[in-house]
């Protein structure tokens, strides 16, 4: 069974919101509402979940036409897998499924969950795989939908398998946080769920625009890992970089890919000009550099 230790407690509301240097926003909020909890999943994100690792497959099908094989990024036209790299995609997905599925005996588990409006809840969920290495993903209940599974069990998964490094899939240096977008109470909103070194005392956080907040860092630890959950909604921006504290010392810093962060740039500003949307994002896909 999944533990969390409790960590202080928590309130609900932004203090300290002040103007900052170009019109950007400098905020520390309150540390999230986020509570240890240790629950079976739901019914259906276990069905999302079981399908992503392919824990809802029968052993030793002839699953090769479930999955494409991997076609250079550079590549401009459409190419047919050849039954060698038919082959070679299965056996590359099952060592990935294999690095993330849930070591025998193990079960995922709901471990934190964060308070939402209307009663909702975002879930951390977590197990370990065979290798001993630690799993993870965030559902949203509100729309009930799943993330893809993050941690250093996906990390050597996709390694073990031969794919390329994701840039969606967090690399779970100093913090191994998942980003994803989510329904609140009928707007959109971006999140951030996972883990963060237990020493640390705050994270900054920088969304798209500019803003800035500061959270304290007061969330459960989960056992067994020496982490501390952190679990928190963006607004209508998504992060573009995150920096670790202690103190007032910067310790660590992830920063979005300048594509990708370009991206999403494009969709913050273009959003409801599908004209200027394309033509924006040709000019970010035109753009040197990842």
């Amino acid at each position: 069974m999944w533990r969390v230790a409790a960590g202080a407690a928590v309130v609900l509301f932004l203090a300290g919101v002040a103007a900052g240097c170009g019109g950007a926003a400098h905020r520390t909020a309150s540390p999230p509402p986020v509570t240890a909890v240790d629950e079976p999943l739901p019914h259906h994100v276990k069905a999302q979940l079981d399908s992503m690792i392919g824990l809802d497959r029968t052993k030793g099908a002839d699953l090769t036409g479930s999955f494409m094989c991997v076609v250079p990024a550079t590549s401009t036209k459409v190419k047919k897998c050849t039954a060698a790299e038919l082959v070679a995609g299965r056996a590359n997905q099952l060592r990935y499924q294999a690095a993330v599925a849930p070591a025998q005996g193990q079960e995922p588990r709901t471990v934190a969950a964060l308070r939402l409006p209307d009663g909702f809840r975002e879930l951390l969920i977590a197990w370990w795989s065979p290798s001993g290495l630690l799993c993870m993903s965030a559902a949203r209940v509100s729309g009930g939908t799943l993330n893809p599974p993050f941690g250093p069990c996906v990390v050597a998964g996709e390694r073990a398998a031969g794919y390329p490094e994701n840039a969606l899939s967090p690399r779970c240096r100093a913090v191994c946080l998942s980003a994803g977008l989510e329904s609140v109470a009928g707007a959109d909103a971006y999140y951030l769920a996972g883990i963060v070194p237990p020493s640390a005392t705050a994270l900054r956080v920088t969304v798209g625009g500019g803003d800035v907040t500061t959270y304290p860092l007061r969330g459960p630890l989960l056992l067994g890992t020496g982490s501390r959950v952190f679990m928190t909604t963006l607004g209508a921006r998504n992060w573009r970089r995150i920096e670790l504290l202690r103190g007032k010392t910067v310790v660590a810093t992830e920063t979005m890919l300048p594509k990708m962060a370009a991206f999403e740039d494009c969709e913050d500003k273009y959003k409801g000009d599908l004209a200027k949307l394309r033509a924006c994002s040709a000019k970010a896909e035109a753009a040197a550099g990842p």
